[in-house]
């Protein structure tokens, strides 16, 4: 992977990190993500109209990810009412990363060689540093990062499939424009699920933000689908995941969350694995 796709990644990890944050903050956590995931209708209307129907194979990759991306949106929003950022964030993103790999090598044959698999386990283990602190196995502190365990697994299994269809040729807009249609009506259908005729002033209240927040968003998304249909999926999976080093960043700048001795030195095994990747021995 050369490093310019290496720094459009690492951009996409930035938009990812800050879009969480401000789900975190929103007064209504519920509302703010039904924002950010319906932005995404923008490009999905013009889509589903412009780009062929997509055929067997890519309905049942539609009908996989967006699956997945139910039970990840749930527990999204619950993580976020259960736990801090700094730690349900790096748990989810923490487990994605060799998740996927290992699911990649049978299923599309995605095999990484040695090196990228020695980078790919270096940014998990800098990730899960993140992860486990004081407190953590306690019946409270452990309900939040057991969703976020299943957040992680949800969004490694989706990621396959993306991975799938955006190889596959004449249906990769047609995929992204249905999946993005589908995240933002089953988000509205949650939200109203969980908040019932509130949901209108409670959007109003923070349509602003959370539409800024829903453009981050799907760039974030397209760089990562981009990639998806060229590069190695453990290798995107676990440069994504360096969103958890901005995170951190953003929550003690704007959150006063403390960064910490552990949190620097799981930011430098981070760099390490990232460098293992890219660095041509």
């Amino acid at each position: 992977m050369n490093i310019s796709v290496t720094l459009l990644i690492l951009l996409s990890a930035f938009m990812h990190a800050s879009w969480n944050a401000f789900v975190k903050r929103a007064p209504d956590k519920v509302a703010m993500a039904t924002l950010v995931y319906g932005a995404g209708l923008v490009v999905a209307i013009p889509g589903v109209f412009y780009f062929p129907l997509p055929n067997k194979e890519i309905w049942q990759l539609i009908a996989i990810h967006s699956g997945c991306h139910v039970i990840y949106k749930l527990a999204l929003v619950a993580m976020y009412e259960e736990g801090d950022l700094s730690q349900v964030y790096p748990a989810t993103r923490g487990i994605a990363p060799l998740i996927t790999t290992l699911i990649a090598i049978p299923t599309i044959g995605d095999i990484p060689n040695a090196q990228q698999m020695a980078g790919i386990s270096l940014i998990s283990v800098g990730l899960l540093f993140f992860v486990f602190e004081p407190g953590v196995f306690t019946k409270k502190g452990s309900k939040p990062l057991l969703i976020a365990a299943v957040a992680g697994l949800m969004m490694s299994i989706y990621t396959i499939a993306d991975a799938v269809a955006m190889r596959t040729p004449g249906f990769r807009f047609s995929f992204i424009s249905w999946i993005f249609l589908l995240d933002a009506l089953t988000m509205f259908a949650i939200a109203y699920w969980r908040r019932g005729r509130r949901l209108g002033s409670l959007l109003a209240d923070q349509w602003k933000v959370g539409l800024g927040c829903g453009v981050a968003a799907f760039l974030n998304f397209g760089i990562i689908l981009w990639v998806l249909s060229f590069a190695t999926v453990g290798n995107v999976a676990a440069l994504r995941e360096t969103s958890v080093v901005f995170a951190a960043i953003i929550g003690m700048f704007f959150m006063s969350e403390a960064f910490g001795l552990r949190r620097v030195l799981a930011a430098v095994v981070i760099t390490f694995g990232i460098i293992s990747m890219n660095w041509v021995f």
